[in-house]
């Protein structure tokens, strides 16, 4: 049974909306039909698994060069 639409008002942060923007691009389709696949494929896999599902990404190293420190390192007073 489908209910009726609902209008409310969404703020998004920047990266989300770049997300959506794209969807939209890549799929042809609608702001408002981006917006509803996303919550559906969201929400689904979380109500599906029973838990919140990790983002796929892998962490970045951080390295300094030999010799050199941390920026903020002195600002911390770190090394003291």
């Amino acid at each position: 049974m489908l209910s009726k639409p609902v209008r409310t008002t969404v703020t998004l942060d920047a990266d989300t909306e770049r997300l959506l923007r794209k969807a939209m691009r890549e799929r042809n389709v609608t702001f408002k039909a981006a917006l509803n696949d996303a919550v559906r494929r969201g929400l689904g896999k979380r109500a599906s698994s029973g838990s919140v599902v990790q983002p796929d990404y892998r962490p970045a190293r951080l390295t300094v060069p030999a010799g050199r420190q941390w920026p903020w390192n002195a600002a911390l007073g770190a090394g003291r």
